[in-house]
């Protein structure tokens, strides 16, 4: 409600005027009006509730991830071949049995 001085202020007699449409133009208008109201909010209800379906199923595929990862992460504390991060450096433990060496010239 845009207030710009004293002669704009809701008054009781204002406020109930434009409660009822003076004219049956003015009431199809208002009709209008609300009926494309009401097919934007189904529209917008629509839209959240698609992308709040996508969201809890984008938020299963990272929770599960999660699991898999700390998972892995168990095991690796386990397996010391996994602890050091996998490549067997440092001469932690004897290389897997399937490495095969390959030499690579440039």
């Amino acid at each position: 409600m845009d207030i710009r001085g004293m002669r704009h202020l809701p008054t009781l007699q204002r406020l109930a005027n434009r409660l009822v449409p003076r004219s049956r133009e003015g009431a199809l208008a208002e009709l209008t009006h609300l009926e494309h109201e009401r097919t934007w909010f189904e529209r917008e209800l629509k839209n959240l509730t698609h992308k709040q379906q996508q969201m809890e199923h984008h938020l299963r595929q990272v929770l599960a991830r999660i699991v898999l990862l700390e998972q892995v992460q168990c095991g690796a504390r386990d397996d010391p071949l996994l602890a050091s991060g996998g490549n067997g450096s440092g001469g932690e433990g004897p290389e897997p049995p399937d490495r095969r060496e390959v030499t690579l010239e440039y």
